[in-house]
């Protein structure tokens, strides 16, 4: 018989306040932006003393990385979620609903504004680089099954697609240009759609 380890009462209430920290700093993000956001909004926001929240978090970068990581897990859930027996080219639409949704739909991903800061962060944290790269090669095998069924555009590179969904989701600009009203995320959705994948209209 399999012994099952449970975590301690300690460990997870360590859990929970670490996730709400996050949650914190992910609302705090998206209301006043990385640069703007200080640690003691942070603390101030999930309503613990700012020791407290160093204990956790040595620094606005490492909270910037870790919500980064938690983005990444949510993305490669809803991805993996997909139906596998949809048609090749429904599940890539899929695909691109779901990461655009979480990137520039309601709550998404703001953290992405502070990469030019915590670029080397990024870098150096192997749970960021080793989520990133779990979820592009998932991507990459959405892509992969539209080649093979032929639904991609004609002469696309799978590579290049591949590489151009992964940096829409690092794009800024949109953020302001959706709160501008000059584009909407069903626009986004629907111009990659049509970019990547064959149409019979």
């Amino acid at each position: 018989m399999i012994d099952i380890v449970r975590p301690s009462l300690k460990e997870r209430q360590r859990k929970l306040r670490e996730d709400a920290i996050l949650d914190g700093a992910a609302t705090l993000m998206d209301t006043k932006g990385f640069t703007a956001m200080t640690m003691d909004d942070v603390a101030n926001e999930v309503g613990i003393s700012k020791a407290t929240l160093y204990q956790h978090f040595p620094s606005k970068g490492d909270l910037a990385v870790n919500v980064a990581v938690r983005v990444l897990d949510r993305a490669y859930e809803q991805i993996a979620a997909i139906d596998p027996d949809l048609p090749a080219d429904e599940r890539l639409k899929q695909l691109i609903e779901k990461l655009i949704g979480l990137r520039f739909g309601p709550g998404g991903a703001r953290f992405i504004e502070a990469i030019p800061e915590i670029v080397q962060t990024l870098k150096s944290q192997s749970p960021y680089k080793e989520k990133e790269t779990r979820n592009a090669a998932l991507i990459s095998q959405f892509v992969e099954d539209a080649s093979k069924a032929r639904v991609l555009g004609k002469g696309l590179s799978t590579f290049v697609v591949v590489r151009s969904i992964i940096g829409l989701m690092r794009y800024c600009e949109f953020e302001i240009e959706i709160r501008e009203g000059k584009v909407t995320v069903p626009e986004i959705i629907d111009t990659v759609c049509r970019m990547i994948l064959k149409y019979e209209d």
